[in-house]
């Protein structure tokens, strides 16, 4: 009998599951199954560091807004994990997030009598589908590992039981806290972009919960970045949710002031170290809260994706118009921050490994026992 099996879903958060996932193999015997071919840098890492990957590459789409392509992709990891799960030795699944992927994993988890355990619950994203789909993946768990105070408080309101939430701080926070960035120059030098250009990162993810008009304002962010003399806007990795299409088709077309890259997936390090050394960072991702403020980097955050999360002085809102980014952005430029965030914690990983293995012999109930129901 194997004691715990971590899931990932994607490159970007098997980055944030690594530590644990290091720290659970020390302890106990922990597998981590990949639903996507890992590069030969993680590969070589899990060997490094005599962890067990279990690869089974669904080739998920991850089509930019094409329904049918998602729905797809579930019934790809509904087939796998549902046989799976039939001969499944693992008395603990460990789970990370809201991508909608994760929704599926979880109900089969569930269904078949197994520990759900729940890292980042009790969030809320107010303009993004995740909302949904994070609270219903705290339902179906049995423990859960915040990243807040806040959190923990939404989780109880919500009838999950106080003893079962543990708040160890954020994972990705961490990660950010001990990685060492990149020089400007040899970071430019390999992505093949011009360092010496006034130079932008746009950090953007669609807005599954409201209608957002790209072209009416990347118009906007194009006009503003002009007004200020911004000469290259460098746009990172776009997920599949709904609106990504028009988006990334609107950046593919080109601006006509100002010069457009788009970026793969840079992996973390190449990630902060582009934040850090760019001229502005401006968009809507959870990175500008969780991970930027532990290399004191500020960002200015547009749309409501983030509503609803803490932020720090880091973290700079703006609406889409001229006269609003403008100020929002002279604010920025003046405003002196630290590094430090809210969300960190000393050793959350060790801590999270801690409570796990201390459970593995007197796991929770499997029936769950709402506060309402008591």
């Amino acid at each position: 009998m194997k004691d715990i099996l971590i899931v990932s879903t994607s490159p970007s958060d098997f980055e944030i599951l690594k530590p644990l996932f290091v720290q659970l193999s020390k302890k106990s015997n922990t597998d981590l199954l990949c639903l996507f071919e890992p590069n030969k840098i993680e590969v070589e890492f899990a060997k490094n560091h005599r962890l067990n990957l279990v690869i089974n590459n669904l080739n998920l789409t991850h089509k930019e807004d094409q329904s049918n392509d998602i729905l797809k992709d579930l019934k790809k990891i509904n087939n796998f994990i549902s046989t799976f799960l039939l001969e499944s030795p693992y008395k603990f699944f460990v789970i990370l997030g809201d991508r909608y992927e994760l929704l599926t994993i979880a109900q089969q988890v569930y269904l078949s009598k197994k520990i759900l355990v729940h890292l980042h619950g009790g969030e809320i994203t107010e303009d993004s589908w995740d909302d949904s789909i994070r609270h219903s993946i705290s339902k179906l768990s049995h423990v859960h590992f915040v990243s807040s105070t806040r959190s923990k408080k939404l989780l109880i309101s919500m009838g999950e039981q106080s003893k079962n939430i543990f708040n160890y701080g954020s994972l990705g926070a961490q990660n950010a806290k001990k990685i060492n960035l990149l020089d400007k120059s040899s970071l430019f030098e390999e992505l093949k972009l011009n360092k010496n250009l006034k130079t932008c990162f746009l950090v953007f993810q669609p807005t599954t919960n409201s209608n957002f008009d790209v072209v009416k304002n990347m118009k906007i962010i194009e006009k503003f970045l002009f007004n200020n003399n911004f000469e290259q806007l460098l746009v990172s990795h776009v997920n599949s949710d709904p609106g990504s299409k028009e988006f990334i088709s609107y950046l593919k077309d080109g601006g006509n002031n100002i010069k457009f890259e788009i970026l793969s997936s840079l992996g973390i390090q190449k990630y902060l170290s582009m934040a850090k050394h760019v001229d502005l960072v401006i968009g809507n991702s959870s990175s500008f809260i969780f991970e930027l403020p532990l290399k004191n980097i500020k960002s200015i955050l547009i749309t409501d994706r983030q509503k609803g999360r803490e932020i720090t002085d880091h973290v700079f809102r703006s609406k889409i118009t001229l006269k609003d980014l403008q100020n929002t952005y002279d604010n920025l430029k003046i405003t002196k921050t630290k590094t430090g965030s809210p969300y960190y914690k000393n050793n959350t990983d060790k801590y999270i490994t801690n409570k796990i293995v201390s459970m593995l012999d007197s796991p929770p109930k499997f029936k769950k026992v709402f506060n309402y129901e008591k």
